[in-house]
């Protein structure tokens, strides 16, 4: 039997050198599911309701407002996907420290806990059981030395809040870097939107978390066959 560890695992989201993307053509995303030296999966699926505690929100990024209303949207995208999971806003948090093991899923911008010229966008941090996998809390961390947008249209030298967001949760239900074009690629140039999840980033959370029922439809009264 092993013996219950809880560790903490940091997870980065870094921009692009260049403000293009380039595809190569035909290649085939595969989505990554984190797990522990044990071989154990890293995840919520221990919990009647995977997602555990609600997430929290500071709105205190220096360059733009509505960034909760942001969070929440990026969370809907995850809770749609079609995976047996929802994740829930829980409110505000005044969290402005480095992440800590504190019983709460903390999300804040932050200006000085990234180290001076990072490239480092956001950063994930897990905490959870090295035996089981088992997810306990997890924090993130963005970098406020950037310029960060809420708007429709994200301008250049700005990155997309809802984008970025998106990316981390896909941490916090444990999936790791992928490749170009699924929101869990490890980089996004200042200016791009991807707030929809690809086949390839919905595979891999219902791989983890199993597939939501899917809804009955409304059942129509059978009309009765008259004679005349």
């Amino acid at each position: 039997m092993y013996k219950r560890l809880l560790l903490k695992v940091s997870i980065f989201l870094i921009p692009h050198l260049l403000a293009i993307l380039f595809f190569t053509a035909g290649v085939v995303s595969a989505y990554v599911i984190n797990k522990t030296d044990t071989g154990a999966p890293v995840d919520w699926t221990y919990q009647a309701h995977p997602m555990g505690e609600n997430y929290l929100v500071n709105e205190n990024c220096a360059s733009c407002d509505g960034e909760a209303a942001a969070v929440q949207k990026a969370a809907a995208t995850w809770s749609n996907a079609g995976a047996k999971f929802t994740f829930t806003y829980g409110g505000t948090t005044a969290n402005l420290d480095a992440p800590s093991y504190d019983g709460t899923n903390g999300i804040w911008w932050s200006s000085t806990y990234f180290s001076q010229g990072s490239k480092t966008l956001a950063e994930a941090t897990r905490w959870f059981y090295e035996d089981t996998g088992d997810i306990i809390e997890v924090d993130c961390v963005f970098n406020d030395n950037n310029n960060w947008s809420t708007a429709a249209t994200t301008p250049g030298g700005q990155f997309d809040v809802e984008t970025v967001m998106l990316h981390e949760f896909g941490h916090y239900l444990s999936l790791g870097h992928s490749n170009p074009p699924a929101v869990m690629q490890p980089t996004v140039p200042s200016g791009a939107q991807r707030r929809t999840l690809t086949t390839d980033d919905i595979n891999g959370i219902i791989a983890i978390y199993g597939a939501a029922p899917r809804p009955m439809g409304k059942i129509a009264p059978i009309l009765p066959l008259l004679l005349y």
